[in-house]
């Protein structure tokens, strides 16, 4: 099926914002799965446990701000009427 090309641009900041959003779950589960390690292995409140906890609360401000920008980004793509083929015809 082919796109009007007039879509490409939003289309594709769609795609690298989703991309985003992704890399930025990966991040957040890493963050949250050392800071499970430190506080298992180091007790609670201890340094690497901090280090890790902020770490972690830093990486979901990171996954909410793309969650924003990919919503911003799918409201910017035009309506799938626009992209149907038989609109055009």
């Amino acid at each position: 099926m082919m796109q009007p090309l007039f879509a490409l641009p939003c289309m594709l900041g769609y795609l690298e914002a989703l991309g985003s959003l992704v890399e930025a779950a990966r991040c957040e589960r890493l963050c949250r799965e050392e800071w499970l390690t430190a506080a298992w292995c180091d007790g609670f409140n201890s340094l690497p446990e901090r280090a890790a906890r902020d770490d972690w609360q830093e990486a979901q401000n990171y996954r909410e701000r793309a969650l924003v920008v990919a919503r911003a980004a799918a409201r910017a793509l035009p309506a799938p009427r626009l992209l149907s083929p038989r609109a055009a015809a």
